[in-house]
Order: C-alpha cells, then sequence, then structure tokens
C-alpha cells in the first residue's frame, strides 16, 4: 500500500496530518487540550476486546507511553515510547491526540491515541514493513479501557 492511500483513508479525520505526517519523516503536529495535558490519558489501559491480535494493554503517563502486543503466553514489551503533542493556542481544539512510534528490523507502528467522549481511548496502530517483504501495510484501531484494578493512587 502506498502511504498517499494510507493518508487518503484518514482523510476525514483530524488526525489525517498527524499520521500522513509522521508516516512521510516529516515533523509531527497533534493537539492536546489542557484537560489531556493533565492527566486525560494517564493510566493503564486494556484492550475491550481480550481475543485481540495487536494491543493487549498500554501504560500512559504524562508523555510516555508503554504499549504491550498481544503475545502469548505473556503479552510483548514493545518499551517505553515518548509521545509527541502540543496545544492549540487558539482554544480552538477538534480532536486530542498523542503520536508514538515503535520501531523494530522488520516494521514501524505508529501509534495514534485519543481519548473518546465515552471515557475509552482510541489506539489506531499504522503499520508499515520496513523490510522489503513485499507485506502490505495496515492499520488496526484498538478500543481501550481503564483498568482501574492496576491503576497506581
Amino acid at each position: 500500500m502506498k502511504w498517499n492511500r494510507v493518508v487518503s483513508c484518514f482523510a476525514r479525520s483530524a488526525i489525517c496530518t498527524v499520521v500522513g505526517t509522521l508516516a512521510l519523516g516529516g515533523a509531527i503536529t497533534a493537539q492536546v487540550p489542557h484537560a489531556a495535558a493533565s492527566g486525560g490519558f494517564n493510566g493503564n489501559w486494556v484492550n475491550a476486546d481480550a481475543k485481540t491480535r495487536n494491543l493487549a494493554r498500554i501504560e500512559i503517563e504524562g508523555m510516555n507511553v508503554h504499549p504491550f502486543g498481544a503475545c502469548s503466553p505473556t503479552p510483548c514489551d514493545w518499551g517505553v515510547l515518548t509521545a509527541k503533542g502540543d496545544t492549540k493556542q487558539d482554544g480552538i481544539v477538534r480532536r486530542a491526540a498523542l503520536v508514538a512510534v515503535h520501531t523494530t528490523k522488520a516494521e514501524q507502528n505508529t501509534l495514534t491515541i485519543q481519548l473518546e467522549q465515552d471515557g475509552r481511548l482510541s489506539v489506531n496502530v499504522l503499520t508499515h514493513f520496513t523490510d522489503n517483504s513485499g507485506r502490505r501495510d495496515y492499520s488496526v484501531v484498538n478500543a481501550m479501557v481503564r483498568d482501574t484494578a492496576h491503576d497506581r493512587p
């Protein structure tokens, strides 16, 4: 899949420029409202789909994002990633987003994290293969819920 096709699939979303420019190696621009910057994203989150084959859980503290892939018998630790984001100065924020990138020898995973109005976390993982294997890039949207049993006080 060509990147311009990946970007166009996000064309109706406010994250189009975030994912598009990041995937092409340009500057990252994301909008994070004051509520999110003060901890709205913070906490431990688990995938609402217990049978997911993508992200099992994610821990967020400030701009540090710690995702875990759905591996067996235990989740795969993707390490702590530093997310990007900023606040619009004009007070108009259409969509909050944090963006983080996880890179391996074979792929680059771009995580776009959004806090939904219903309190869920939406984590879009765009996987771009870098190993010349011919595999097609793909995107998975993960619906995450707070894991209050493991949240720190």
